[in-house]
């Protein structure tokens, strides 16, 4: 509830408050008004929905003809948004075209996209947080594939580099290398490094192995390979001057 102070004035041995009464309303008035203004200029502030995110976000497309990549570009984790209200929008579509799905198995949703091209695009996420709209800028450019190996040596066998111009995969008979130690030596191109923990040897099923880069007791790299037939080792290259990845298999057959 609000209330007037009421300050008195001795005059004359009465107490006249007329004057500050008069005087406290006009000030109320004044105060309401100015309540209704900074309402006004807030929900304003609301509709207008400043975008509070801008990312920059690099993608390398894919070898050969099929050289889409798809990918999850955002993904809302936080209870206090509205997921239905989530939606996603790309400025070129024909280079990267987005759409918002729902996962199930995290209960959150996602903007998902799918780079097509060479080029740039800007995204919009829009979502309500609470009461407020909210807009997240992504300016996304899509490079050209590049192959990023120079060779891979696997104990005593190396594959060249160019293996990889047209493909992300290759296959390496298993009876080669079946139950050697071996030591694993990558060469990357300048500007590329290897990246997220691998290179990792995994089975068939996808279960790790083996660090093939991790130093023994003695100082010295190397793994067996005892994973059989469908194993493969996993290699993650990352560019570093545009932050983008793209990841290659060794399968044994």
């Amino acid at each position: 509830s609000r209330r007037i102070k009421v300050f008195e004035q001795k005059t004359g041995g009465v107490f006249d408050t007329t004057d500050h009464i008069e005087r406290g309303m006009s000030m109320e008035k004044g105060i309401r008004k100015a309540v209704r203004v900074v309402m006004i200029f807030a929900m304003m502030a609301v509709m207008m929905s400043i975008p509070t995110m801008a990312e920059k976000v690099n993608i390398m497309l894919n070898p050969g003809k099929k050289a889409v990549v798809k990918g999850v570009l955002w993904t809302c984790d936080e209870d206090y948004v509205d997921s239905n209200s989530v939606k996603a929008k790309s400025s070129k579509p024909s280079v990267l075209s987005v759409s918002v799905k729902w996962n199930s198995k995290d209960e959150c949703s996602e903007v998902h996209y799918v780079a097509k091209k060479a080029g740039s695009a800007k995204v919009t996420v829009s979502y309500l947080d609470d009461i407020d709209e909210v807009k997240l800028t992504f300016s996304v450019k899509v490079y050209k594939y590049v192959n990023p190996i120079k060779s891979v040596k696997i104990g005593g066998v190396t594959i060249k580099g160019k293996v990889f111009n047209k493909k992300t995969t290759y296959k390496l008979k298993y009876k080669k290398v079946k139950n050697k130690k071996a030591a694993l030596k990558i060469k990357l191109k300048k500007g590329w490094q290897a990246a997220y923990g691998t290179p990792i040897y995994y089975s068939k099923e996808n279960k790790f192995l083996a660090w093939p880069n991790q130093l023994s007791k003695k100082g010295k790299n190397g793994f067996v390979l005892k994973g059989g037939k469908g194993s493969y080792i996993a290699i993650a290259c990352l560019h570093s001057p545009r932050a983008y990845d793209k990841s290659f298999k060794i399968f044994f057959s």
